[in-house]
């Protein structure tokens, strides 16, 4: 048999229910309002990666720009390059001038590099021995006006150096 349960028995069993029930509810509610935030924060990581998409799509396209304006560029100034080439080349066919010396002295001038092993012709050597020996000063000047394209004056002493003179006997070895 059943005992029938009084009123203070009643309320207190259905309060602590009621507290059970209220838990459970407080557990789902905190879910659910946690569920709503990680929503919400997922949505705002959206929102920001689609903006950081955009600008990464906008630099893209910045840089494709520049790199065909520098390919353009490059080949404007390729064609700059053989256009002057080809003049340089027309220039250095045509004789500067009917002299052999001055026509040698501005071809390596305009060809010269300081560690160039060129040989030198004899008649640009045997006009540099007798000007280097008139006067040693103005053939430095001359030597520095023109780029350095006539030889160093050890170059002409070394030219030079194997003439030896004895009395009686000259000769070139």
């Amino acid at each position: 048999m059943e005992v029938a349960e009084t009123p203070d028995e009643a309320i207190e069993r259905l309060t602590v229910e009621n507290a059970h029930l209220l838990q459970r509810l407080n557990a789902k509610e905190q879910l659910f309002l946690t569920a709503t935030e990680e929503i919400a924060r997922k949505q705002k990581l959206i929102v920001d990666l689609r903006a950081e998409l955009r600008s990464n799509v906008e630099k893209l396209n910045r840089r494709k720009s520049k790199v065909n304006d520098l390919k353009l560029l490059l080949t404007e100034k390729e064609s700059e390059i053989k256009t002057l080439k080809k003049a340089r080349d027309e220039e250095q066919a045509t004789p500067v001038c009917q002299n052999p010396i001055l026509s040698e002295i501005v071809k390596r001038c305009s060809l010269h590099d300081i560690k160039s092993k060129v040989k030198y012709d004899q008649i640009l050597k045997d006009f540099c021995v007798t000007f280097e020996y008139w006067s040693p000063r103005a053939y430095q000047y001359v030597r520095e006006s023109f780029n350095y394209a006539l030889p160093h004056p050890n170059t002409i002493y070394l030219w030079v150096k194997p003439i030896f003179t004895e009395p009686g006997t000259n000769y070139k070895t």
